[in-house]
């Protein structure tokens, strides 16, 4: 016989219901980026100062920073019925797309891979980018911390610069993460709101 919900047992509504808190949901108020030169100051935790003397990145377009994995490529091997018997799968890695409103020499020297003139000149060979450990660090609604850590990460793609009337020009970079001596591709401190 069915529970109806009168004998005083909990019912599949009302636990679907008590399932939902709203305490768990993040907005993101504001964040900011650092590219950082060396691995000095890395965050360890959510009570993190920036490094004095480096700047973030400034701001980004309204599409925000976007955190994403990449997955590895998969290799499957068929057998003589053309069923596949065996199926490996290489690890993939984690990406931070981050759009660059601001023409600074930071987010300039990081989307050419070029040092930046005392003018403001820059001078590219298309020039490889360099290592870089990137944080992002944001707050929530509830002034709650929340980042993310790359520490050792490249510039694998740079989307187009768009220049023409009436638009922002706009330098969107991905970090790609590579895995660490720990075997961590990046550390993340206040991303969970239960304890």
């Amino acid at each position: 016989m069915a529970d109806t919900g009168t004998s005083g047992t909990t019912t599949l509504q009302d636990t679907i219901a008590a399932s939902h808190n709203s305490a768990n949901v993040r907005l993101i108020k504001d964040y900011a980026v650092w590219l950082l030169p060396d691995a000095t100051g890395l965050p360890t935790s959510t009570a993190w100062t920036p490094p004095s003397g480096v700047k973030p990145v400034g701001w980004n377009t309204d599409d925000g920073a976007e955190l994403a994995f990449s997955a590895g490529d998969n290799t499957d091997i068929k057998g003589h019925t053309g069923s596949v018997v065996l199926s490996v799968g290489a690890p993939g890695n984690y990406t931070l797309k981050i759009p660059a409103l601001e023409m600074t020499k930071t987010v300039a020297q990081a989307y050419f891979g070029v040092t930046v003139g005392a003018d403001g000149a820059i001078h590219s060979a298309g020039n490889p980018t360099g290592k870089y450990q990137v944080v992002l660090a944001g707050i929530d609604q509830a002034d709650r911390p929340v980042i993310i850590v790359l520490r050792d990460a490249t510039i694998t793609d740079r989307d187009s610069i768009t220049i023409s009337a009436g638009s922002s020009m706009t330098m969107t970079m991905t970090f790609t993460a590579h895995t660490a001596s720990d075997g961590k591709q990046f550390d993340a401190y206040g991303l969970t709101v239960e304890a």
